[in-house]
């Protein structure tokens, strides 16, 4: 549950201009940001009310009505409550917008990065409002009243006297989350200098041999992967599933190929019959799962659609490339040539192996993308979408490929002897901790 939800009740008007936000995050990008920064302003008169500083802020520009600019330079200039990092957050979201207000706004990052920060900022105040509303009198929603003072009055004539340190919880609440969101010593992930760390952590472990980086390259010079080549990355990817792969199926590659005749004779492999022993030798070198019996019983239809997709197409890889990478994933994860037994992320997993460059979006990486840990989505865990989303911005922004992204982090979570973020996280071993919000 987001903090949008769960202050339905304390905060009505901020919360549903949460929810709205979070709801139009992906699918339109220019009312999210529209919903964001009007979610800013409430937050920001609020804290002016609670204060009782509203009334001396001037309008700029000859305005009539004091807008998000002025609350922010007022916080900024006059009160100095609002630390550097702070204001120019505010500030984007501000300008952001104006853009989506007057423009349309269509850049689908700035809502994805800014809504976790606001929402942090809103959980820091009404967490605190929270615990200890009982010693005010101030209502979210109903600062306006309590604190709208008469211009002649004697706080009005000298503020000076009256604001600074305060009892007043509701205040707190809002300078506390001011001077905290960024200034606890986290970063987001949208800085990414800790990818790197990842990449050299898991390579001095021995954990990452960039096999797959270089299939990936290979790909990109281009070689084309054949029949049997797309026949190993899918069973390797379906043995993946469920399972300790650096402890089970790595060590046993060699035997795992034996027995499946090293993918040489397909007729051999479609045998239903086959099967029964395939799962049979599968976990006699104790490489089965939970699903190895549906699996093996159901390899035969798995290599028949990769035919059906090879007579339309000419090859797996036309098909691959013709549809888009995206799009093929989805077809063979729900659509047409649906595979039995694999969903997105072990497609993509498949893909990987025959030199596709993507992530998979398992249950490791989407508990490191969660918004309680490295997220910059609102989920617990995160969705496949945020994991695919997040980890291509990553390649974006470092020049890194996302097959190395996906193997530092998976290798990072996975479990191990050197699993660090985990179910139950350690975060003292953890050499990522100052960009984490677990740390």
């Amino acid at each position: 549950m987001s903090a949008f939800e769960k202050y339905s009740k304390v905060d009505p008007t901020g919360s549903k201009l949460g929810m709205y936000a979070e709801t139009y995050m992906y699918s339109d990008p220019n009312s999210s940001m529209i919903k964001q920064g009007m979610l800013l302003e409430h937050i920001i008169k609020q804290y002016l009310y609670a204060k009782g500083l509203y009334n001396r802020i001037p309008a700029k520009n000859g305005k009539r009505y004091v807008d998000l600019d002025d609350m922010l330079s007022f916080l900024k200039d006059e009160l100095n409550e609002i630390n550097p990092r702070m204001y120019s957050f505010c500030d984007d979201i501000r300008l952001n917008r104006n853009r989506a207000v007057h423009e349309f706004y269509d850049d689908d990052n700035a809502p994805v990065h800014s809504l976790p920060i606001l929402e942090s900022l809103y959980r820091h105040i009404l967490d605190y409002y929270e615990k200890n509303r009982n010693h005010t009198n101030f209502v979210f929603g109903s600062g306006y009243v309590y604190f709208h003072m008469p211009l002649d009055s004697p706080f009005m004539k000298e503020p000076e006297a009256y604001y600074g340190p305060s009892d007043n919880p509701a205040v707190d609440a809002f300078e506390l989350a001011f001077k905290s969101v960024f200034a606890e010593g986290k970063k987001t992930t949208k800085d990414y200098e800790w990818i790197h760390t990842l990449v050299d952590w898991a390579y001095s472990k021995g954990l990452a041999n960039g096999e797959l980086v270089e299939k990936v390259k290979q790909r990109e010079d281009g070689q084309e992967f054949s029949f049997k080549e797309h026949l190993k990355g899918m069973v390797h990817a379906l043995l993946s599933n469920q399972t300790n792969w650096g402890r089970n199926i790595a060590p046993n590659l060699e035997r795992i190929d034996a027995i499946f005749h090293d993918y040489d004779d397909v007729e051999f492999l479609k045998k239903p019959e086959n099967g029964e022993y395939f799962e049979k030798e599968l976990r006699r070198i104790k490489c089965g799962n939970r699903q190895i019996a549906r699996q093996m019983q159901e390899l035969k239809n798995n290599i028949s659609v990769l035919e059906s997709i090879v007579d339309e197409y000419g090859s797996l890889d036309a098909f691959v490339n013709e549809q888009g990478l995206s799009k093929a994933i989805k077809e063979l994860a729900s659509g047409r040539y649906k595979l039995k037994n694999m969903g997105e992320a072990l497609v993509s997993e498949y893909l990987r192996n025959v030199g596709f460059n993507e992530v998979k979006p398992d249950v490791h990486m989407k508990r490191f993308f969660g918004n309680d840990r490295m997220g910059n989505g609102t989920h617990v865990p995160a969705t496949e979408k945020e994991v695919i989303d997040i980890c291509s911005d990553i390649e974006r922004r470092t020049g890194l490929s996302l097959v190395l992204i996906d193997e530092a982090i998976w290798n990072f979570c996975r479990d191990s002897e050197f699993q660090v973020c985990g179910k139950n996280p350690r975060c003292t071993h953890c050499p990522i901790s100052e960009y984490c919000k677990q740390g």
